[in-house]
């Protein structure tokens, strides 16, 4: 879409994250902010400027009607920051783009289309072309994890002085881990940089030299590590009251052996291995066989059901967990008495047991029967 003036931008989605972004484009010469849109009764009416924070009125109203908004502002673009999952962004941009505006979002399964959801990827390359317009997927943005810890070492310059006897600073882990296939890779590179430039801001704050620690934590093991389960049943719900029936892939793994999809709705990427392996891909919920609803694999950040496109597999293969290395091992237990999962260590085609499945002795072996008084 051509514009002589400067670029009109309407932001959809006024989270955390489109607020960021409001902060972003609200300071940079050659765009212009004409519109707002969000759910959030709290925000609706409000000036876009108090809503974000960013320091000033900018005589934009937040609406709710994203229709209404765009067919009356006139965007060059709608930025669109509502949530990381294609299924449910996927309505939105139908919206937009029956309206024939240009797409800018941070939907995390945008950056990587044909790696997680092909089908609603096509359907939205049909509906942009149809229109005439471009959908850019931006993804997640691993520069926000360089400008949280420049802020941290910042908070802390502030303090150094009032402690001389401090001689190093722990800026802790937390480096970004691709979990998603084609997901973008954190360069080790600048993160060096980031950190040479951390020590020499709390040297000079402190006025001595100040030792920089960090905890690697996930980025180098996250990825070295398998949960392999096998599938054993496959099983349909029927739509009622609560939800849309699902088809389920039953596992003999749970959330005793891999609890963070359970606990916070993390992404595991999941492969099947066997026969059922080269078979069209359908949408699945992976669960476990723990007498928990929440024994599921497959869920989103607001740790609902989220069915994965897989090959339909049979019985008696296997289903592999990718990304199990960092939190896996580590936070498993023995619920409901079960000992947790060996793990072998494999090493150029060579399989090692380096840590046996627990047994119920070894389960059991701490209890005891000693009087305290």
């Amino acid at each position: 879409m051509a514009s002589t003036g400067p670029i009109k931008v309407l932001h959809f989605g006024l989270g955390p994250i489109g607020v960021g972004v409001v902060k972003q484009v609200a300071q940079r010469k050659g765009f212009k902010i004409v519109g707002a849109v969000d759910i959030d009764p709290a925000k609706v009416g409000r000036d876009l400027g108090e809503v974000a924070g960013v320091g000033r009125v900018l005589r934009v109203k937040v609406s709710d009607d994203a229709r209404k908004a765009i067919k009356s502002t006139k965007p060059d673009v709608v930025v669109l920051c509502t949530n990381s999952s294609m299924k449910k962004v996927l309505p939105q941009m139908e919206a937009i783009l029956k309206l024939r505006v240009p797409i800018v979002s941070t939907t995390e399964e945008l950056s990587y289309p044909g790696y997680t959801h092909i089908r609603q990827a096509r359907l939205i390359h049909a509906m942009a072309k149809k229109a005439k317009v471009a959908v850019l997927g931006t993804g997640p943005d691993v520069r926000e994890f360089d400008e949280n810890l420049r802020r941290l070492v910042e908070l802390i310059a502030g303090v150094l002085p009032q402690f001389s006897d401090v001689e190093a600073v722990n800026l802790g882990g937390g480096i970004p881990h691709p979990y998603r296939p084609g997901a973008p890779r954190y360069d080790l590179g600048g993160f060096r940089s980031l950190l040479v430039e951390a020590a020499a801001r709390l040297a000079s704050a402190g006025r001595r030299p100040i030792r920089v620690e960090i905890e690697p934590g996930r980025y180098p093991v996250a990825g070295a590590g398998l949960l392999v389960c096998r599938v054993k049943d496959i099983k349909q719900t029927e739509t009622n009251t609560k939800g849309p029936g699902q088809s389920f892939i039953m596992v003999d793994a749970g959330f005793n052996d891999l609890v963070r999809p359970a606990m916070y709705g993390s992404y595991h990427h999941i492969s099947i291995v066997g026969r059922g392996a080269g078979r069209a891909e359908e949408p699945f919920v992976v669960a476990g066989p723990l007498c928990e609803s929440g024994d599921v694999f497959t869920r989103d950040e607001h740790e609902l059901l989220d069915p994965r496109p897989l090959p339909r597999p049979e019985p008696g293969d296997l289903l592999v967990l990718h990304d199990a290395g960092a939190y896996g091992a580590a936070m498993s237990s023995n619920y409901v008495s079960i000992g947790r999962a060996p793990q072998v260590f494999w090493d150029d085609g060579r399989a090692t047991l380096v840590s046996r499945r627990e047994t119920l002795d070894d389960v059991v072996r701490a209890e005891c029967n000693e009087p305290l008084l």
